[in-house]
């Protein structure tokens, strides 16, 4: 898959193509019936699909105290994307003068300009141009003057466990089954199991000198949504890219741990990692690519005595995690 980060780097299909905007924050099951659809229709007029993306969503330049936390940033969102089947990527870096465009400008001098798109495909909620006032309807009524056919794919519904009704797939929806730590039902949205992904980092080094090394997680951004504080069961793999990460064939068994270790003085918010059957030296992981899998949140962050207790139940935590890992078979 080509990435282009310019309207300018596009060379203009001289046949057309088929495409698709969004944000497609998460990549669920909802934005791959998206592109799926779009591929189908690429496939059947032989024409490359294109998709347009944006970073940041226009939210958060237009009412930032009301952008939502982001499921997938820019770096994992493109391997997804390209996993989708998708020829080219056009990655908008949003600005406020992009977003007065006027919604038929945007059909004129992208859609048609930029593009010479004869299908787009989009979501029910798609909104586009100057304070939103373009949607799938007026996308519609301008297809014929911009020689293109719009088109809306039925929305993805699925069965959770703690609702009696289908429910529509949304990222706003899988934000909140992250947050309730709803791991299973965040699997059955995305169609993957909910990853945190960043660099690791240098920590206290404190791990190390009572048996269990941990390995540091940066997120790419301040704004990637993390579940709640706590422990956790789940899986870490490791790449020197952001590809080898995704695609790592080795896994490792994880307790993971996201807040303050409370029972050290000097104590900060960190998201780290004891890799329970890894067997290298974790001063070799500083600077790699780490994803860290959520699987099941085993118990909230306490505050112990002493060193001691704290030993004691992270020994317990691993114990569980390796008995959760192995029996889920996940």
């Amino acid at each position: 898959m080509k990435i282009h980060r310019s309207f300018s780097s596009i060379i203009k299909p001289p046949d057309g193509c088929v495409l698709a905007i969004g944000n497609f924050d998460g990549v669920h099951l909802g934005h791959q019936r998206i592109i799926s659809t779009a591929r189908a229709l690429a496939d059947q007029h032989k024409l490359p699909l294109f998709a347009l993306t944006f970073y940041p969503a226009p939210i958060k330049i237009l009412r930032p105290e009301l952008a939502p936390r982001i499921i997938t940033p820019i770096e994992t969102k493109v391997h997804y994307l390209q996993k989708s089947g998708i020829d080219e990527l056009m990655v908008v870096q949003t600005n406020k003068s992009f977003l007065q465009i006027e919604a038929e400008d945007f059909i004129k001098d992208i859609i048609a300009g930029v593009f010479n798109a004869r299908h787009v495909v989009e979501g029910e909620s798609f909104n586009f141009g100057r304070k939103r006032k373009g949607s799938l309807d007026s996308l519609k009524q301008l297809g014929k003057d911009f020689q293109y056919e719009a088109h809306q794919p039925e929305a993805k519904t699925i069965l959770v466990s703690h609702l009696e009704d289908p429910i529509t797939i949304s990222s706003t929806f899988i934000r909140q089954q992250i947050s309730d730590s709803k791991f299973d039902d965040t699997k059955r949205c995305l169609g993957r199991h909910y990853n945190i992904c960043g660099r690791v980092v240098t920590g206290h080094k404190r791990g190390r000198t009572i048996g269990f090394p941990t390995a540091n997680l940066q997120t790419y951004h301040q704004e990637q949504l993390i579940c709640h504080d706590g422990v956790y069961a789940g899986w870490a793999t490791i790449g020197d890219t952001v590809e080898e990460m995704l695609t790592a064939n080795r896994r490792y068994m994880s307790a993971i741990s996201i807040g303050e270790a409370a029972t050290f003085s000097d104590a900060k918010w960190q998201l780290e990692a004891h890799l329970i059957d890894f067997k290298g030296t974790h001063d070799c992981l500083y600077g790699k690519h780490i994803s860290m899998t959520m699987i099941k949140k085993i118990r909230r962050l306490q505050k112990f005595d002493d060193v001691d207790a704290l030993v004691k139940q992270i020994t317990l935590d691993c114990e569980l995690s390796t008995s959760l890992l192995s029996s889920k078979g996940q």
